[in-house]
């Protein structure tokens, strides 16, 4: 018997091979899945700004890369003994601004060269809502009052209308890429239960508004695996609200149907090293051997596939 509810999904044009140029934006669930991709050393480059959660400034810093924008001081401010930017997190904050604005700026050079030669680009949208400062849209509030900030729920046709322009721009920019759209299946309980599946509601409509008019633009449909095939709580961590271990790594085996028969192969031959690699040896007479066999594998697997690096400690 079948406890549980499958769907099938639209396949991708051009499936993903592992020399692929992988960039990521958006929520902590596009982190989630961009760090499983790492583990198996494909070319990855997530989030130049940290963690964001919603489409307004996620469009924002595509076009920052896009223009190769310089920040300047008028785009920093100083809080609580700390320079901050809105639409940086807050591991960027600095003690001086000239220390801010280099950190943001050489991310901001780095992130607009990846995002030129990525064949995939994973725009994952987390919340409708947006914070607004003086009516632009924040990616991070830094813990300024609550009173400086106005609350938004983002319309479809404005999300729809921003990035049909943004992915003319995008596709300019960089004419091979491909861009898959996700949901977060995370629950911003914060916003309320309601509110976070009208919320949900906008951006999925939204994306398939998208999709349906771009060339090139794809649904990874992450939110319904987690929300509709699992659907239960023993998928979640302890909040309720964040999808767990289990549950990421079962999106990510169904990202895997995306995959070209090479790529299978080569995530097989990833994990056989890594769990040797992982092994712990604790007679020290055999550390060594150990250690010789792991470099022993690992050129094995870079030979097997040249454009592999691996680095092991």
């Amino acid at each position: 018997m079948n406890f549980k509810l499958e769907f099938d999904f639209p396949s991708l044009q051009r499936k993903i091979n592992n020399q692929d140029k992988l960039f990521f934006i958006g929520s902590c669930f596009a982190e989630n899945i961009a760090e499983i991709f790492i583990k198996n050393y494909f070319h990855i480059f997530s989030n130049p700004n940290g963690i964001v959660y919603n489409p307004k400034s996620i469009s924002t810093q595509l076009n920052h890369l896009i223009q190769k924008k310089t920040h300047l001081e008028t785009d920093v401010f100083f809080h609580n003994e700390q320079w901050h930017s809105f639409q940086f997190h807050s591991e960027f904050s600095s003690n001086t601004k000239e220390e801010l604005l280099q950190k943001i700026n050489e991310s901001t050079k780095l992130a607009s060269d990846e995002l030129l030669n990525a064949n995939l680009l994973f725009i994952t949208f987390g919340s409708a809502f947006v914070y607004l400062h003086h009516k632009t849209a924040v990616s991070n509030c830094h813990k300024l009052p609550a009173k400086k900030f106005e609350k938004v729920l983002l319309k479809k046709e404005d999300i729809v209308n921003e990035y049909n322009l943004l992915v003319k721009k995008l596709q300019s920019h960089n004419p091979d890429l491909q861009i898959i759209f996700t949901v977060s299946p995370v629950k911003y309980i914060r916003d309320g239960i309601i509110e976070n599946n009208l919320s949900k509601a906008i951006l999925i409509q939204s994306v398939h508004e998208i999709i349906s008019s771009c060339s090139n633009c794809f649904y990874f449909p992450a939110y319904e695996m987690v929300i509709d095939e699992l659907r239960d709580y023993r998928f979640f961590k302890n909040d309720f609200a964040h999808p767990n271990e289990m549950a990421i790594n079962y999106v990510w085996e169904r990202l895997s149907s995306w995959m070209d028969n090479i790529t299978l192969e080569y995530l097989k031959d990833i994990e056989e090293f890594l769990k040797f690699k992982n092994h712990r040896v604790l007679n020290p007479d055999q550390q060594k051997q150990h250690l010789d066999q792991i470099t022993f594998r690992k050129n094995a697997i870079q030979k097997k596939y040249p454009i592999l690096k691996i680095d092991h400690d």
